[in-house]
């Protein structure tokens, strides 16, 4: 007669160990995929804010738009009298808040939790030496200049909606969220990644490559 045979409490241990280890191999991998799904996901992010800087600044004589103090989302700024600079761009980008938002870039630094992405607006400020927004003739160099990007600058307030470099290392003041890079966007349209600040391939200032980051 055909008898039930029942695992022996060793054939268990075996089977649970097997399992652990396909397990331990797995999760590497599906970590990894996940990473680069984000990484991704925050190119896509920051090519569609590049293609509304432009719309904006073709509705508005060449001008991005402007960013200034801690502005939270829903307020307006006592000096520049403008929402964030997020808030203003999101009728270009569909009023679609996600698009400000990385899911890596808000894991590694707290304060970006309402925003992700940083607005390029250090070329002028060095060229005006106050807060004031970027204008597309005065780019030279496209490729090169800093429009937006990972915002790894932890000293701004989780409700900042309004993100900016005019005087912060924004992409590279911490360890970068995408497998140790940054993504940038450029006045070229382009987004690219990097790991630290590269003098030879960027550029804060309108036509000064040496002015410091």
């Amino acid at each position: 007669m055909n008898r039930n045979r029942a695992f022996t409490l060793i054939e268990l241990l075996v089977v649970i160990a097997i399992i652990g280890v396909l397990a331990a191999l797995i999760f590497p991998a599906y970590q990894s995929m996940l990473a680069r799904a984000d990484a991704a996901k925050c190119m896509s992010n920051l090519k569609q804010i590049g293609v509304g800087l432009f719309a904006f600044a073709s509705d508005n004589d060449g001008v991005f738009p402007i960013a200034g103090g801690e502005i939270k989302r829903g307020a307006v700024d006592p000096n520049t009298q403008k929402p964030a600079w997020t808030e203003q761009l999101a009728p270009y980008v569909g009023n679609s808040w996600k698009i400000f938002q990385c899911q890596s870039g808000a894991k590694a630094v707290a304060g970006n939790k309402e925003t992700s992405y940083f607005l390029g607006a250090r070329a002028a400020y060095l060229e005006a030496g106050t807060s004031t927004a970027v204008r597309l003739s005065k780019i030279t160099q496209p490729s090169r200049l800093i429009l937006a990007g990972d915002n790894l600058y932890a000293g701004f307030t989780v409700t900042d909606a309004d993100k900016d470099d005019y005087n912060k290392n924004c992409p590279f003041a911490s360890p970068p969220p995408h497998s140790g890079k940054s993504n940038i966007l450029f006045a070229d349209g382009s987004v690219r990644a990097y790991g630290k600040f590269t003098p030879s391939e960027m550029q804060c200032s309108y036509d000064d490559p040496d002015a410091p980051y």
